[in-house]
């Protein structure tokens, strides 16, 4: 018994022994449980880290690994806020995430680096007093910076910018510039008190003030957006800045000596969208991109953020589908009469604002993009024919849809929703049903009334559960019958 007890002993310290040998695997960093920072922060810092390559960053000291970012290789935090970042020269490639979180912001180097892709919106770092991108490779335009009112330092040379410069004329701080080496900014006229900006060309010779077809502000933001999104290299740019008849230019229609409608779509558009808040009696912005073999040698590449559009009011048809537009979906309250609303496949963050007032809406598609939060109430959008939102980040329960009583086509599928399935009796038009990969449970409603459906998709929700009662229609789906009967209560 004693040689048992002693060859037990030997074995239980080899095993300890073998254990603490072992290297120890930290887990990533767990922005919940952070407490130096907001999480918001935090999670920034994730994303920035993940979406340029942080693990091949040439020195990423606690980066995702510790909870205590502020110890991160080139953060420094006061009053528990980042206040600046400093990775230059470190090898950062990819794109740079929404940096809106980091409100306290003083000093952002990320110079010497492989950037690539757009600036996002860095409308929100009010604090912001150095700003350092040069010597990447970034495109598209140079975002608005008017409310950066504390910037001191701006560096942006050496990179793939393109477009007008955007007026620095509120950073009255600003004391240390430089844009060089982008070979494709341009300069509005009026620049030139700024030294730093008399190399750039002025942005197109074209004068508006020769056209009498339509007001000399609409003429100015048609030349905004050609300058903007690289006109000289569209696949068609008929007419544009070449005669004093924009209503004959590639894409324009005028009506009553106005501006009605811009279609542009599949026509190698690359760059921000300027303000087009001069464009009231717009009806119809069509600048789509396509994911298709035919169109993508020429597809449109719109990066940046979706400007204010409130001044719009005539606008009927909003379809910006197929680019890489960042930031949140802007306040759409004021466009009551827009009956397309196609913002698909881009890269938009945030919420869902409010859309209750867009009781003309037919046809609203924000699927493919990162949204989040909840599915916000749509009882009021009683016109509505197609609703898709599928492949968003989008939680919360399903709202109440039965005043939908025209919609062909929801698509709601791979998200984050939870709770149940409501009742879609009313929807008798409905052809088209998509809720699967989300977080459902209870029981199927029953589908006996919905006659014209033919696609259902219902899958990968692991609590749903059929009733064994209930009218499914069509003989009960095969959709449907592969779920397990709902327990009794």
């Amino acid at each position: 018994m004693k040689h048992n007890h002693t060859f037990s002993s030997i074995l239980l310290i080899g095993l300890l022994l073998t254990l603490h040998s072992l290297p120890t695997v930290q887990a990533a960093t767990d922005c919940a449980a952070v407490t130096e920072i907001p999480k918001a922060q935090c999670d920034t810092l994730v994303a920035l880290y993940n979406s340029t390559g942080g693990a091949k960053w040439t020195n990423k000291g606690g980066w995702n690994v510790t909870n205590a970012p502020c110890s991160w290789e080139g953060i420094g935090c006061s009053g528990g806020k980042i206040t600046s970042i400093s990775l230059f020269s470190h090898n950062l490639k990819g794109a740079l995430p929404n940096l809106n979180a980091l409100n306290s912001l003083q000093s952002l180097w990320l110079h010497r680096n492989q950037l690539t892709g757009t600036i996002p919106d860095l409308s929100r770092l009010t604090s912001l007093e150095d700003l350092f991108l040069d010597h990447n490779q970034l495109i598209g335009g140079i975002p608005d910076l008017s409310k950066l009112t504390s910037l001191q330092w701006l560096g942006l040379s050496s990179n793939r910018l393109s477009g007008p410069i955007p007026s620095l004329n509120s950073l009255t701080k600003l004391t240390r510039l430089n844009l060089s080496d982008n070979p494709k900014l341009c300069r509005d006229a009026n620049y030139e008190t700024r030294t730093e900006l008399k190399e750039f060309p002025v942005c197109s010779s074209f004068n508006c003030a020769a056209v009498t077809e339509i007001p000399k502000a609409q003429c100015d933001t048609l030349v905004a957006l050609y300058d903007s999104t690289d006109g000289l290299n569209w696949l068609d740019k008929t007419g544009w800045n070449e005669t004093n008849t924009p209503c004959s230019w590639k894409g324009i229609i005028c009506s009553s000596g106005v501006v009605i409608s811009i279609e542009l779509s599949n026509n190698s558009l690359k760059g921000s969208l300027p303000d087009l808040s001069a464009l009231t009696s717009l009806q119809h912005l069509e600048l789509r991109g396509s994911r298709r073999s035919t169109f993508l040698s020429h597809s449109n590449e719109l990066t940046g953020s979706i400007p204010d559009l409130s001044k719009l009011t005539n606008l009927q048809t909003l379809s910006l589908s197929y680019n890489q537009l960042t930031g949140n979906i802007p306040d759409l309250s004021k466009l009551t009469n827009l009956q397309t609303l196609s913002l698909s496949y881009n890269q938009l963050t945030g919420s869902i604002p409010d859309l209750s007032k867009l009781i003309h809406l037919q046809h609203l598609m924000l699927d493919r993009n990162q949204l989040t939060g909840s599915i916000p109430d749509l009882s009021k959008l009683t016109s509505l024919l197609s609703l898709a939102l599928d492949r968003n980040e989008l939680s919360g329960t399903i709202p109440d849809l039965s005043k939908l009583t025209s919609l062909q086509h929801l698509a709601l599928g791979v998200n984050q929703l939870t709770g149940t399935i409501p009742d879609l009796s009313t929807l008798t038009s409905l052809g088209y049903l998509a809720l699967n990969y989300n977080h459902l449970s209870g029981p199927i409603p029953s589908l006996s009334s919905l006659t014209q459906l033919t696609r259902l998709y219902l899958s990968d929700n692991p609590k749903l559960c059929r009733e064994p009662n209930a009218d499914y229609g069509y003989e009960n789906r095969t959709e449907v019958e592969k779920f397990p009967i709902c327990s009794s209560p």
